[in-house]
């Protein structure tokens, strides 16, 4: 990324150079005509999760309007959902009208393997008991006693109001409070909802509930259906901003998005992943972070020194850097994001070899790390090799071979990761999807151990490309984490990136 090595264009045995560029201008040009008024709006797709709260939140307060619509989105997602999993069991009992069953906790958390797996287990159980399954016999299990942002507090009170039935005086206006937004507060529907529900078991609540279910409404989506969170439209602008901005024609638009983005900044000189969202997170800010400094630096001056504070305060004392908030557990993806941000001042340098020390320390001995906000395992390892590669710029000789010898591992695994047909499936053995793709290829673009794994990753991901120059993939994105949503533009998004990756030297990186 920041490192102009030579890149694999063009690459042999792969697509001949005029194909490869003809495909990333039509890839460009795809996501160009997107951008409105300097952003990506970047929708996202309705959810079985949050339809089917919906639809018992009508049924529970009486309420009938918009009931058809959501009936007919869960009906043609059970139809289409494996036999078994939440989306069809979910759907499937929602409309006919059975209890979900209480295991289903169990099936769905499975071999989860996350600091979050306690949290999220109450969840679940709020959620079963919301459709109908008794409650559990043992209390709601506490979070990890790491701090929380908003969003998390409010699922997590909503939770156990849920399944306890009962709530104390803080918990009560905690809920109240996620409701008084005049819309949807952050966009954040999953947490509107579970609040709705959650205040409908205690009592004189019912008028702030029943407004709720009206602001809800209007939230449905194209396809019918009630999203996770009604857009991720700074994030993916943004990430537009880098795909565009090193290709022909791109720069006018790529610069058109940074001053939209610098405008949006928060107060506390981090970024919010949506227009109106407050709360500010290292994700967000590390792409807006990577776009601005690439297209002005001295224009955006300002906001990029407001944003060097703001991840200077958030990392933790173990050098690695929390999703939301100081204090919370360090995590590897949005430490290598960091990384590929911060500023490579005195000061900065150290910060950068910390965070990369945090990384090494958490790969695990199969060159895979923690999962992220990303089911596909390749999303974490694209970014710490960037990351790392980044790192070695600062580092003394002994610590630059301790860092390739990290990247070998992880370059390694995306290789032994491939698909017979190419490209890279979420898991290892999944099917082949191109937001997979586009991050292994990111992964292997400056990298000399790829052997034949990028030409035929760049011709597997050329053969999934529409007529239009887009793109379309199976989702990667969890939300909370164990929870897949859509965000249809991302696959547009992360191929332009990679492409940029194996054509350009000095192509901009991937920070998310």
């Amino acid at each position: 990324m920041h490192v102009p090595l030579a890149p694999h264009f063009p690459a042999r045995g792969g697509p001949p150079g005029t194909v490869l560029i003809a495909a990333r201008r039509r890839l460009a040009d795809r996501v160009a005509a997107g951008i409105d008024a300097g952003l990506e709006p970047a929708p996202c797709r309705g959810r079985v999760l949050e339809t089917a709260l919906a639809l018992r939140l009508l049924d529970s307060s009486g309420l009938t309007r918009s009931r058809d619509e959501l009936a007919r989105f869960l009906d043609s997602r059970r139809s289409a959902a494996r036999p078994g999993s939440l989306d069809h069991v979910l759907a499937d009992c929602v409309l006919t009208g059975t209890p979900l069953p209480g295991d289903i906790t169990a099936s769905v958390l499975g071999d989860f393997d996350h600091f979050t797996a306690g949290r999220k287990r109450t969840l679940l159980e709020a959620i079963t008991v919301v459709f109908g399954a008794p409650p559990p016999t043992s209390t709601p299990a506490p979070h990890d006693g790491t701090a929380l942002h908003r969003w998390a507090s409010t699922v997590a009170t909503a939770g156990h109001v849920i399944i306890t039935r009962h709530a104390t005086a803080g918990q009560r206006e905690e809920l109240l409070a996620a409701l008084a937004h005049p819309g949807v507060r952050d966009g954040h529907l999953l947490c509107h909802l579970l609040s709705a529900h959650a205040l409908l078991r205690l009592p004189g609540t019912e008028a702030v509930v029943t407004s709720a279910v009206e602001r809800l409404l209007a939230t449905a989506v194209v396809d019918g259906g009630i999203p996770f969170i009604e857009r991720l439209d700074v994030f993916c602008s943004a990430l537009a901003g880098l795909g565009l901005a090193t290709t022909s024609g791109g720069a006018t638009r790529a610069a058109e998005i940074a001053d939209r983005i610098a405008a949006l900044q928060c107060p506390d000189g981090g970024w919010g992943y949506a227009t109106g969202v407050e709360q500010s997170d290292v994700d967000s800010t590390a792409v807006c972070v990577e776009l601005l400094a690439y297209l002005d630096p001295i224009r955006y001056a300002p906001q990029l020194a407001s944003a060097s504070a703001y991840l200077h305060d958030i990392r933790g004392d173990d050098g690695g850097f929390p999703t939301y908030l100081r204090g919370a557990r360090s995590e590897v993806a949005m430490t290598a994001a960091a990384a590929n941000a911060i500023g490579l001042d005195q000061t900065g340098a150290q910060v950068l070899r910390d965070a990369a020390g945090f990384i090494v320390r958490g790969q695990r001995h199969d060159g895979t790390f923690e999962p992220g906000w990303s089911r596909s395992t390749a999303n974490t390892q694209c970014r710490v090799v960037l990351a790392l590669n980044r790192a070695g710029t600062v580092a003394d000789a002994a610590t630059r071979s301790w860092l390739r010898a990290a990247v070998t591992r992880t370059v390694d695994r995306v290789v032994r990761d491939q698909n017979d047909d190419g490209g890279w499936g979420q898991r290892r053995g999944e099917p082949s999807d191109p937001i997979s793709t586009s991050f292994a290829l990111i992964s292997l673009a400056r990298c000399r151990d790829g052997g034949a794994a990028v030409p035929a990753g760049l011709r597997h991901l050329l053969a999934r490309q529409h007529a239009d120059g887009g793109f379309a993939s199976r989702p990667d994105s969890t939300g909370p984490r164990g929870f897949v949503y859509d965000v249809p533009v991302l696959a547009n998004l992360y191929a332009l990136l990679a492409l940029g990756h194996l054509t350009q030297p000095t192509a901009a990186g991937l920070p998310a």
